[in-house]
Order: structure tokens, then sequence, then C-alpha cells
């Protein structure tokens, strides 16, 4: 029921992990995260009482700069610590480790032999130097540092100091989460899965319908991941390449030659063409699974080529669902795309890389409740593209629930796609499409040229064709209308009225 763990550590953490995932911390779970309070060892206790049975691991953090050491770990049945007995060494990474005998002089000598010949030391020596500073680095300008001399302690000071400028000058590269390979663990049976009724240990391999009745035994090292991978793309690469196509085709083309992109076993649909899926299976494994040639193999085909306008009575008569793609099917973007189209027309978005955390959502009076950001995001995420805007499950952009953006609680690998009055309306009365209409006008306004020749501009950058003589006529006749004179003003009002129209039209959310 006890678990004690002896602990050094600077800006580091140990934490129990249940069965497998991070628990909700506090109140419940706070108590199975524990932060070393500084270099000296101590025993924490932690009470695992509520879960004996359970399979669980310990992990062990640093957090950026800091170090973690674990002196030792005890099961017990009471609260109380264990006998310390003889600590402990201080872990290598702060111990001051200053010469073969430990005297001043010596340390003295190696720091004079550091400034003037660093690359000649070795790299014990330097990793005498680097916790030479990061003592001198925690010692106040008061303190004296143990077992040396002024002179030496306020050199070590000032070296440590120059480190504290160099460190701040530095600009670290992207971190990323990677994963080693571990001991692996066979799982229970649950008995009529049950997880409280556990039968024999199973041994880890592939379902018989991927792996086949006879497969090796595990390795006898590591957790047999790789290998389970392996032999996965051995005896059902085609499965999985079918799956990889039919994901891109249903991308590309609006529906998969599988409806069910996540189901093809029994209960998911049939393939429309089952040997163009498995020829395109075939040729993937054989361009060694490049997706770029897949999209582009796809892209160039006369299929793709299609319009999405009738143009064959009798298909669309023998084919109504366009199950045989006799032409192109119409697509509506996604509310994403849908974002950085406007943003993308109105002049606004930004096409850099962008590094760092996420921008924050826009948050108006109504989004309220628990985990809600202490401040909002500007209204037009600072131009950058929705993927780099912060998803919060509780305060999702009304405008992408909108356009059916999933809920982020689970994986979805088809999104609905509807067609309701809401869209339309968040179109016409959305912040952030009122201002992007005006920024696009604006620009609109600041280019040379007549206002027939920017009309002309606007239909291109919007839907990708000039305007019908019928939309030109039109769209003159307004402006002439909402503003006759040479008011600056008016005259910026009637181009984002004219922009906010143009944005409305179904060509600029479809794909036709």
């Amino acid at each position: 029921p006890w678990l004690h763990v002896l602990l050094a550590g600077r800006d580091a953490q140990f934490q129990v992990i249940l069965a497998g995932f991070h628990l909700i911390r506090n109140p419940i779970y706070g108590h199975l995260k524990i932060q070393p309070k500084d270099d000296q060892f101590r025993w924490y206790a932690v009470d695992l009482s509520k879960w004996v049975g359970q399979r669980a691991y310990l992990e062990l953090l640093d957090l950026g700069e800091g170090y973690i050491a674990l002196g030792g770990a005890r099961w017990s049945d009471t609260p109380e610590p264990p006998s310390l007995g003889e600590a402990p060494a201080v872990p290598e990474a702060t111990a001051v480790a200053i010469g073969p005998g430990g005297t001043a002089p010596a340390a003295e000598k190696l720091l004079q032999r550091w400034a003037c010949q660093p690359g000649s030391l070795s790299p014990d020596q330097a990793r005498q130097v680097a916790a030479l500073l990061q003592r001198a680095e925690r010692a106040g300008e008061g303190s004296p540092l143990p077992k040396l001399p002024p002179e030496v302690a306020g050199q070590l000071r000032r070296l440590a100091e120059q480190k504290r400028r160099l460190d701040k000058q530095l600009r670290y590269g992207p971190r990323v989460v990677v994963m080693v390979d571990g001991n692996g663990v066979d799982e229970h049976l649950f008995v009529r899965g049950n997880h409280k009724a556990l039968g024999p240990p199973q041994s880890r391999r592939l379902p018989r319908i991927l792996g086949g009745k006879d497969q090796p035994p595990p390795p006898p090292e590591g957790s047999g991941r790789l290998q389970m991978a392996q032999r996965a793309l051995e005896h059902s690469g085609h499965l999985m390449a079918r799956v990889v196509v039919n994901r891109v085709w249903h991308h590309m083309f609006g529906r998969g030659l599988v409806a069910s992109v996540d189901n093809f076993g029994h209960l998911g649909a049939r393939p429309t063409h089952p040997e163009l899926l498995d020829y395109l299976a075939a040729e993937l494994i054989r361009h060694r699974w490049s997706l770029k040639w897949l999209i582009r193999q796809i892209a160039l085909s006369a299929t793709y080529a299609q319009t999405s306008a009738i143009t064959d009575p009798r298909a669309e008569q023998v084919d109504p669902q366009n199950l045989l793609l006799h032409r192109m099917n119409l697509q509506r973007l996604e509310a994403e795309a849908i974002r950085d189209s406007i943003l993308a027309v109105s002049g606004r978005l930004d096409r850099q890389k962008y590094e760092g955390p996420g921008v924050l959502p826009h948050l108006t009076p109504f989004m309220q409740g628990r985990g809600r950001p202490s401040r909002s995001g500007p209204l037009d995420g600072n131009g950058w593209r929705s993927i780099y805007i912060n998803v919060r499950r509780n305060f999702l952009t009304p405008m992408f629930l909108a356009f059916d953006y999933p809920v982020p609680m689970t994986t979805v690998g088809r999104r609905s796609t509807s067609n309701v009055p809401a869209q339309a309306l968040t179109m016409l009365n959305d912040p952030f499409v009122l201002q992007q209409a005006q920024v696009w006008a604006a620009r609109l306004l600041a280019r040379s040229g007549d206002d027939s020749q920017r009309v002309q501009r606007m239909f291109l950058e919007a839907v990708a064709r000039k305007p019908t003589p019928r939309e030109l006529r039109a769209a003159l006749a307004f402006l002439e209308e909402a503003a006759p004179g040479s008011n600056q003003q008016a005259r910026l009002e009637a181009w984002t009225q004219l922009c906010h129209a143009v944005l409305n039209m179904k060509e600029f959310v479809f794909i036709p």
C-alpha cells in the first residue's frame, strides 16, 4: 500500500503512472506527483492503498535544465519511511569534483587551464568545470563556496555570470516527443470483457486475421512493437496500403472508394472500385509508400479533372449518387479551409512558418465555462492559419462549429458535411468575416486602376474566375449607388459590403 522513494534533484518531478496513463491530478491523484526539494536525498512516501493489484510504473522527469536522482525505492505497509542509513553520494551532475586530491589549488589550476586552453580538457575535467559553475550559480554573492579560497570563488562567480549571459543568447531548436523501446508486458485475458475477472496471460502477437495462426513468440528483449509492425506489413501490407489509399482518395474526391473509411470489416461499406483500390495499393507499396507519388497520380488522372456539373443526363439517371464517378463530386471546404481562404483573399494571411505555442482562440462574452483561458486571442488569430489556433475543447470557435468542425474528443476519419441555414447566417454575421471584408476592401482600394479592374481582381482572388458581364454591371451599379461621390469613407463602406457579398457566394465555400 505504500511506496517510499529516495529522491534528490532540481527542476524535476517524480510520478507514479497507474494503468498506463496519466490520471487527473488534484485533488484525488495529486500525491502521485513529487518534486524533489534540493540536492539532498530525502525519503518521500506515496499512498497507493487504493490501487493495490494494478500495474504501474515510475516516471522520472527533468524539467528543462534540471536533474533528478533516484537513490532507492521500497515497499511498505506503513507510511513511515525506512531508515536512510548511509546516504548515497550526491549525483555526479552536481558534485564538486575539484581534483585528484580534492584540494582548492587543483580547482584553481583546472579553472586557469580551462580559461587559457578550453579545448585541452578531458571529458572528466570538463564535467568537473561544469559542476563548479553550477555550484557557483547556486551560491549567492555573499555565500562563500565550500573548500575554495575567496579569489577562486570570485572567479567562479564571474564565469557563472558570463555563462548566464551566454545562455540568454542561445536559441534552442524545437523539442519533440520521442519514444524508446521498453520492456514488454503480456496482458491478462479479460474473462467476458470484465477487467476484474482476469484469465491467464496472453502472449503478445498480432490478431490472427493479420498474422495467421502460427506466429513466432515475442522477442525475449524489448516490447516487440517493431517486430509486430514488420509482421503486419509482411502479412497484410496490402490491407494497410488499401486503408491509406482510401483515405487519400476520400480527401481528394469527398468520398472514399470504400465509403466507411474507418471500417474495412464486414459491417463496412463495399468498395465501388475494388480493382482500382488493389492496383493503387500495390503501386503505393512499389513506390515505397510515397504519399506524394499517390497524390500526384490521382491529381493527374482524367477522373480528377472532371467538372462537377451534370454533362450526361443518362449517367445521372443510372448513377444518381455518383458512385461510379462519371463526374466530380461537389465538395464544400472544411471549416479551417474556409477561414484560411478568407484570410488569403483579404491579404491578412501570414504565410510564414509559425513556431511557438498555439494562438489562443478568440473568446466571445457567451463563451463561459470551466477552463476558460485567462485572456482572449485576437479575432483574426494574428493572421495565422487555422492549424496554429490553440484547440480548447470547451471553447471551440463558433464559426468552426457551424461548418461541422468535429468535437476533439476522439479521432474522426470522416467529417460530416451539412448544408444548413446556420452556415449562411455565420458568413453574414460573424465578426471575423465582417472584419476581413473590410481589410480586403481597403487593400483593393489601395491598388491602382479603376473600379472595373478592381472588381475583376476581386473575383479572381475569391473564386478564381473573372466576373460575368452581368455580375460586373451589377457590382459597378451598386458601387455607384452606394458611394456616388469621392468620399473615401463612403467608398470604403461600399467596397466592404461588396467584398462581404462575394465572400457569401456559394462558389467561395464549395469546390465546383
